[in-house]
């Protein structure tokens, strides 16, 4: 009777373990991604007392670019940032590599304020924000925080 060899490749792999998972770095940010399915979304207040909802989930350059477009703000205003509105602090989204995904930067399920920083000499944030949003009569909002 004909005996059938196994494949080539059946042989040289019989009896032998998987090969080793690549050990991770230091600097991995691994655990700051979410877990797939993972709540990834926020608040934006904008305009006159409007709020949008946003995906942090893409890149932090993406992330800039559909905020203006989707909160229509005018070409002329310059960088654009969000401002914690529960804490104050100010996310320096235009400080995060353009790769980065946001969701390492923004908290999801939060609510932030749209603001453009005010820009002193060499372009560094002067401690002072312009307002591109309109809170309702009472609403009290976060001071501005101090420059770096």
């Amino acid at each position: 009777p004909f005996l059938r060899r196994p494949p080539s490749w059946a042989s040289r792999r019989a009896g032998r373990a998987p090969p080793p998972a690549m050990p991770k770095k230091k600097d991995d940010k691994e655990d700051a991604l979410p877990e797939p399915g993972a709540i990834t979304w926020f608040y934006v207040k904008h305009g006159a007392q409007q709020q949008t909802l946003f995906n942090a989930d893409v890149g932090a350059a993406t992330l800039i670019d559909a905020i203006r477009e989707q909160c229509a703000v005018p070409a002329t205003t310059g960088p654009i940032d969000l401002q914690d509105a529960e804490t104050g602090a100010l996310l320096a989204l235009g400080k995060v590599p353009p790769r980065v995904d946001a969701v390492t930067v923004v908290k999801p399920t939060r609510v932030y304020i749209l603001v453009e920083p005010v820009l002193g000499d060499g372009g560094l944030y002067a401690g002072e924000l312009r307002l591109l949003y309109e809170p309702a009569e009472g609403e009290e909002l976060p001071a501005a925080p101090p420059p770096p």
